[in-house]
């Protein structure tokens, strides 16, 4: 007589990563938004606060340090490896 199967089928892990790719996207895209509003010299101002992937934070370092010091925007980034 043959056994009967009990395995589960568990998500794969690209699941995960494609939630991932899909975050990075999405900061991605307010980050390039933010940097044409710069780059267009209209005045702007006002406080925005964003949570990243540490990858993220480390591919972009160079553009985010590079940006213009404006009195009138604050900007709080947060780096971390979860949710």
């Amino acid at each position: 007589m043959f056994a009967s199967s009990t395995a589960r089928r568990a998500p794969g892990p690209h699941r995960g990563r494609q939630t991932y790719y899909e975050r990075c996207v999405r900061h991605w895209k307010e980050l390039r938004a933010g940097e044409a509003a710069l780059e267009s010299g209209g005045a702007s101002s006002g406080a925005s606060a964003r949570t990243a992937p540490v990858l993220f934070g480390a591919l972009r370092r160079p553009v985010l340090a590079k940006l213009p010091r404006n009195t009138s925007i604050e900007l709080e980034l947060s780096f971390n490896e979860g949710q």
